[in-house]
């Protein structure tokens, strides 16, 4: 079984997906928050973001920004909902490819686990370039 992430029926999901797991509660001092774009929303969540994870010393040990902002996501930000149990990432990303967790085989389910907020750090920065 192979799971394709470049198709745009995919890619426009996992946008959708993202663009769910903004958590407005975190942003309440944002005036209107709700009623932003996915632009300005999205600018906002990287803006918290990399505030979180581009400091002195996370730049030298992560030299790659999608690495440090991956670090971050591992956090569990209170920004955004990204999962880090094993069992809901699985979820997530069958739901996303439209398959069940069941079908999936173990070796597959390890690389997606192990991948998983890597994939996601990389689809937020694609997002971003995106939409600006």
């Amino acid at each position: 079984m192979k799971l394709r992430t470049n198709t745009k029926e995919y890619i426009k999901r996992e946008e959708k997906y993202l663009l769910d797991k903004i958590q407005d509660w975190y942003f309440e001092e944002v005036e209107n928050f709700e009623n932003l774009s996915d632009k300005e929303k999205l600018n906002i969540l990287m803006s918290e973001l990399r505030k979180h994870s581009d400091y002195e010393f996370n730049k030298r040990r992560f030299p790659n920004h999608q690495e440090r902002l991956k670090d971050h996501l591992l956090g569990e930000p209170g920004c955004i909902d990204i999962p880090t149990r094993y069992h809901i990432i699985l979820e997530d990303v069958a739901n996303l490819h439209k398959v069940k967790v069941e079908d999936m085989p173990e070796k597959l389910q390890n690389t997606i686990i192990n991948n998983f907020h890597n994939r996601i750090a990389y689809a937020l920065l694609k997002l971003e370039t995106k939409l600006n």
